[in-house]
């Protein structure tokens, strides 16, 4: 069981988009440009050489070439032309929640930037050390994020100072409401299995216990979802990992025959061991809300195929199966999203047919009359496949990077975009089609 939750958690860890939009940047000192960027957050510095870096800033690689060296192909690095002799005039976006924190880290870095309001869109505007222009904009700007390519005329559209007391700015935590949610659940759970597994008697005793440590759970998951900015992705990763391990602990104790006190405690240990991990790795990680939502499908899917093998092969003792199948799914799922990204409302659709299938399995079953034991559970286990497999091919054109609904009052998005100043005096914003949750 420990070796399962081991590598599946080692799976989950390295979760990453492989899909990325690409930026060049050239400099005359390329150490010093990676420094610059490599400092801010929500970044990761993937190489580092002579011949040129690569960054990872959000769902974008920023490459980072020496100046008038012509990259070379077989090397792995975007086969492009020699670099032009000045900079460009394109501004890297890099959406915030809150330009003021921006703006107090600028300064900290001793920074120079600009703050302004263009075609309805918080700019705070600096420069790099080559000369390029980068931008945070808030993430409550109102322009589209469905990856189009709009078009306002500047002309037409004023440009003004941002307002001085930040009211046109907007704290967005993604991850906050399901963290809490997390927290608290799990803050109960352990408040009651805790007294439990030392056999504790008074009523009254439980009921305190509930009351603090509830609260408690709650509270810290608050604290932990603000300092880190924990996005949508990063709240179902712990959720996953808690329920996994939970769930792991809780069914092996059953399966030994332990005491009532004793599974209870492997339990709750397991969920306390679980969260901690989580909240340890989760911040460092880049992980959308779709590859969380694979990874807590994998683990409720994995069980259920486990339990009806176990069915059909008239075994024993079903608890097993289930629970190796359960690990065995998340590990699978794991390595499939180390290398590939897909949206949260695929994969509820997919996870829909897999549930419309499993149904009309069952539904064929009553029709069929069908009552044996062994046979009963085999039509529904291959049409929720079938389901799944239908499901994926009928939504494989959705954006693998589609805007996930986790949180009704979280609509503002965050992106890198790219923003270009036209001669004819147009500013058009391209976005890439990536959203961070």
């Amino acid at each position: 069981m420990l070796g399962a939750i081991v590598i599946a958690t080692l799976l989950c860890s390295i979760a990453h988009i492989s899909t990325a939009a690409t930026l060049i940047r050239y400099a005359r000192d390329v150490e010093s440009m990676t420094r610059f960027y490599a400092e801010f957050p929500e970044t990761e510095l993937l190489s580092e050489a002579e011949s040129g870096s690569r960054i990872r800033l959000g769902g974008t690689h920023l490459w980072i070439l020496p100046l008038f060296d012509k990259p070379d192909s077989t090397s792995g690095s975007p086969d492009l032309r020699s670099a032009p002799s000045q900079p460009d005039q394109t501004i890297l976006l890099i959406s915030v929640a809150d330009l003021e924190r921006a703006s107090e880290l600028l300064r900290a870095r001793q920074i120079e930037s600009q703050p302004f309001v263009e075609n309805g869109m918080s700019l705070l505007r600096f420069e790099d050390p080559e000369g390029y222009a980068v931008g945070f904009v808030s993430a409550s700007s109102n322009y589209a994020a469905d990856g189009s390519d709009p078009a306002a005329s500047s002309s037409d559209a004023p440009t003004t100072s941002p307002a001085k007391d930040g009211s046109n700015l907007r704290s967005f935590r993604s991850g906050h409401t399901e963290m809490i949610f997390t927290g608290g659940l799990y803050g109960i759970w352990m408040s009651t299995a805790f007294p439990l597994a030392f056999d504790v008697d008074d009523p009254q005793a439980y009921g305190a216990s509930i009351l603090v440590g509830g609260s408690a759970a709650v509270y810290l998951a608050h604290r932990f979802a603000r300092r880190h900015n924990i996005t949508s992705g990063q709240a179902g990763f712990i959720t996953v990992m808690a329920h996994f391990a939970t769930s792991q602990a809780l069914g092996w104790a059953a399966v030994a025959d332990m005491d009532g006190e004793d599974v209870a405690l492997a339990g709750a240990f397991a969920s306390l061991g679980a969260l901690t991990t989580g909240a340890l790795i989760a911040p460092s990680i880049d992980i959308s809300r779709g590859q969380a939502e694979v990874l807590g499908s994998a683990l409720a899917w994995g069980a259920w195929y486990g339990l009806s093998y176990a069915l059909m092969a008239d075994a024993n003792e079903t608890g097993p199966p289930a629970l190796v199948g359960s690990a065995a799914a998340l590990g699978l799922a794991g390595w499939w999203t180390a290398g590939h990204d897909v949206g949260a409302g695929r994969a509820r659709l997919v996870n829909l047919g897999g549930l419309v299938g499993t149904a009309a399995g069952f539904g064929l079953d009553l029709m069929f009359e069908i009552d044996d034991d062994q046979q009963i559970f085999a039509l529904p286990t291959l049409a929720g496949l079938g389901g799944m497999v239908l499901a994926s091919h009928l939504t494989r054109n959705r954006s693998s990077h589609e805007r996930a609904d986790a949180d009704s009052s979280s609509d503002a998005n965050s992106y890198l975009g790219q923003l270009s100043m036209t001669g004819d005096g147009q500013v058009r914003v391209a976005l890439w089609g990536r959203d961070f949750h």
